[in-house]
């Protein structure tokens, strides 16, 4: 449990820096660099199927990268849905919102 919050505080910090020495905003560092960052063995394991050039391995170097863009997905979600059910903070619908769960329901049909 001790180590989250450092952890935390940790990965403010180098995103910070890393903002600050690139000139890059850490909003961008966030959400594009630190995920790629993150996921860079994906990466890796994909291309390097990808360079055989055979159908099979780029269905596997595909499956790789969408399996993993998956769990990615679905672990984002679960931490904000827990947030909510935990009432860390509130989340309260606005007219935006429920014309963007409408729209989604409606796609999902």
């Amino acid at each position: 449990m001790a180590a989250s919050p450092l952890s935390a505080k940790l990965c403010e910090l180098v995103r910070a820096e890393v903002g600050k020495r690139t000139g890059i905003s850490s909003f961008y560092v966030a959400f594009v660099i630190a995920p790629l960052a993150f996921n860079a063995s994906e990466l890796i394991a994909s291309y390097s199927y990808a360079l055989k050039k055979t159908p099979a391995s780029i269905f596997i170097s595909l499956q790789a990268l969408q399996g993993a863009a998956c769990m990615n997905n679905t672990f984002c979600l679960s931490i904000f849905m827990a947030l909510i059910y935990f009432q860390v903070f509130a989340f309260k619908l606005s007219e935006l919102h429920q014309l963007l769960m409408q729209s989604i329901n409606m796609a999902l049909g």
